[in-house]
Parts: C-alpha cells; structure tokens; sequence
C-alpha cells in the first residue's frame, strides 16, 4: 500500500433555477422520514490493478552500496475503473431538493459553473480514525454512487451532520476533494532537498490513495475518472524519467 505524508442545499438556489428550464418538471419530495444523526457505511473490495507493470531494477540490486531506492517497486500501467460506471441513486438528490433533476445533469452544470462557491454541508468521520472531513452535498451527492443519502444540513444550524464511513486511504481524501471540484490536482513543491525521483514516488502513492477512494465511493463522473487515469500516465512516465535519470547519474558517480 502507498502511503504518503502530504454548496450546501441552501446554495442550491441558483443551480435549481438554471436546471428548471432543462431538467424534467416536477415537484421536489422530501424525504419521507427525517434522517438519523449519524449514519455508517462500509465499502466493498478494490478492483484488482491491470496486470501490466512498471518494475524499477538494477542489475546488482539489492546487495549493492549504491543501488538506486527504486530497485523492488512495481506499479501498474494503469489504474482499472469500475466494471461498469455506477448510477447515482436519485434518492441521493432528495435533500438537495433536486428530487426530479438527473445527477448527470447536475454534474454538468457544476463543470461549467467553475467558480460557483462551495461550502462544507457535512462532517465525514472516517470508521475507526479520528479523521474528518468536511464536505459539500452538492459536489458529493451528484458523483458518488455509494455514498449513503446525506441527511439536510440547515444554513442555520452550528453543528453539521455526521456521516461515518470507512475509508481505504486518508492522506489522499484532501486531494480526491481538489479533483472533484476542479478535475485537477494541483501539486505542491517538493520540500529542499528532495530528490526528482522522491517526488514522483510521493506523487505515485498520493494518486493510489485517490484512486481507492474514488473506487470506495463509486464515482460517477467520467471526465473525473479520465482526468485521473491521464495524471496516472503522466506520473508513471514522469517516474520513468526521472529514476533513469538518477539511475544514470548514480553510475556516473561510480566511474
């Protein structure tokens, strides 16, 4: 396993008037009984990654002073999707008093409205951890399938509601959170002193993580899957890069 250090319903105004001129009519239902405090979820098991690999070696690894620290780390070409892509349940949308409007629907208007403001709707405290994070419904609800239906959360209310599900990764949820409202991952600098191949090795384990998560929750969203599946080939190929580079300068400081 890689391990790395590293618009709640009341904003749903303006989205519910942009869905009702292109969304099916339709009276929003409330859920018919008011949602428990606290709810729990568990996920399956993760996809089996493509058989095709990357191996990091060297001829006279691992007994050798000098060899380079990739010399037993094997990643997969490719991070597999879900046999088939989920479908939300419409009863996630319930809340949101998006009952008739199409998650795909609300998906795309949230892509092409960027820079609408997200505020955290809901607590998510990770089984068995201490970990929480806090959440927007109108980003989650749309794009994870199995996530389970998030109870209202009132504008007015100090105390958001608590959701707890198990996690397979928590380093990597702050960043899953980034893809999911912007379909990118802005890194950060690597700290001084670190080496290229160092960087790529985090960057590898930091994607893994938000790998499994988006597996866990079932995303829904294609263009969230693609743009994770092309950052993973670009971050295979950068380490390719970069351990031959250091690969070919360790041995030059050997000579």
């Amino acid at each position: 396993m890689f391990r790395v250090p590293t618009t709640p319903p009341h904003q749903t105004g303006s989205l519910k008037r942009s869905f009702a001129s292109s969304s099916p009519a339709g009276p929003s239902t409330p859920p018919a009984h008011p949602p428990a405090k606290r709810y729990r979820y568990s996920p399956g098991r993760l996809p089996t990654p493509s058989p095709e690999r990357t191996t990091f070696t060297s001829a006279n690894a691992p007994n050798a002073p000098n060899a380079p620290p990739l010399a037993h780390l094997s990643i997969p070409r490719a991070l597999p999707r879900l046999p088939t892509l989920p479908t939300v349940p419409q009863a996630n949308l319930e809340p949101l008093g998006l009952a008739h409007v199409p998650a795909s629907f609300v998906r795309h208007t949230l892509r092409t409205k960027s820079t609408l403001p997200s505020r955290p709707t809901h607590t998510l405290r990770v089984k068995g951890t201490q970990y929480t994070f806090q959440i927007d419904a109108l980003r989650y609800a749309p794009a994870c399938a199995y996530l389970p239906v998030l109870p209202r959360s009132s504008a007015s209310s100090e105390e958001l509601p608590v959701v707890e599900l198990s996690l397979p990764n928590t380093n990597s949820f702050a960043l899953f959170d980034h893809l999911l409202h912007h379909h990118q991952i802005t890194w950060r600098a690597p700290p001084a002193g670190q080496s290229a191949t160092a960087g790529w090795v985090c960057r590898v384990g930091a994607l893994h993580g938000v790998w499994a998560i988006v597996v866990t929750l079932g995303l829904a969203d294609e263009h969230v899957w693609d743009r994770l599946e092309s950052m993973w080939d670009e971050t295979v190929r950068g380490l390719e890069r970069a351990a031959a580079e250091d690969w070919e300068r360790r041995k030059g400081e050997q000579l």
